[in-house]
């Protein structure tokens, strides 16, 4: 990632503005947000706005965006201006895409904040701003560091809130089925869609079967069950949803090319 700042600065005073960003604006709101509007510099059409904020927030605006905003008394934010080239803008969108060694991440122009989180990051700020000013490299490259950690802070506040998909769903289910009384058919039924469609849901976002998932789930489970517990091995049968001992068996012989006694006896000296 190619971080370069251009300037950074703390905002105090009442103010009610209009400007286009010329440059990322990398931001932090603490307190005295009035209202906040984004639009697009071609026909002003309205992409986001904030009236009333209570929360602070962690902001992140691209260049070519048109910024209406009203700050009033105990106003406190602050703006890094720089350059991202890494950082990708599609006109009319409430977010950017960042591309970083071969991954995508969403960013939002807004993120909201705990105030316990905001004051934390306050002094991250304060630090970006006293290296900044120095003027030295060495000083303004670790300024420039620290500031690429704050769109690290934005990707985690959204993984925390992500939207649950379908695949990741099935997924859960599965890890809760522990005792595998479940076929992946009812399962899928559960999750309200067919077995094909949610199959390749689950290839798709996990790169593996859901079948080959579940099996994997169930060795390990079978094998703490014999290097942890004194079950016999009807019991641990019956724990991993296999009705008889020979399923347990083929099992373990088509997985490790070893029977459950052989195992018992490596395990257990049984």
């Amino acid at each position: 990632m190619n971080l370069s700042m251009l300037h950074i600065g703390l905002y105090q005073r009442p103010e009610t503005n209009l400007q286009t960003t010329h440059s990322v604006f990398l931001g932090l709101y603490l307190s005295g947000l009035n209202y906040e509007r984004f639009r697009g510099t071609s026909g002003g059409q309205l992409i986001s706005e904030v009236e009333d904020v209570k929360v602070p927030a962690l902001t992140l605006i691209p260049p070519n965006v048109r910024i209406e905003f009203q700050c009033g008394q105990k106003r406190e934010n602050w703006v890094i201006q720089c350059s991202l080239p890494e950082l990708h803008y599609e006109a009319g969108n409430s977010f950017t895409v960042l591309h970083d060694h071969g991954h995508s991440f969403r960013l939002p122009f807004r993120t909201p904040l705990t105030v316990e989180k905001a004051h934390r990051l306050r002094e991250k700020f304060k630090m970006i701003q006293e290296n900044y000013q120095t003027g030295l490299p060495e000083n303004i490259f670790c300024a420039e560091t620290v500031a690429s950690t704050l769109l690290a802070d934005i990707i985690l506040a959204q993984e925390k809130e992500k939207i649950v998909t379908a695949a990741e769903k099935f997924k859960n289910m599965i890890d809760r089925d522990s005792c595998f009384r479940k076929t992946l058919a009812e399962l899928s039924r559960e999750a309200q869609c067919s077995a094909g469609h949610i199959r390749k849901l689950f290839v798709k976002q996990y790169l593996i079967e859901p079948g080959e998932y579940r099996a994997r789930l169930r060795l390990r489970r079978i094998m703490h069950y014999i290097e942890q517990t004194d079950l016999s091995l009807k019991e641990i049968a019956d724990q991993v949803g296999m009705k008889h001992v020979t399923h347990l068996h083929l099992f373990l012989r088509e997985r490790c090319g070893t029977t459950p006694r052989m195992l018992l006896k490596q395990y257990r000296g049984e």
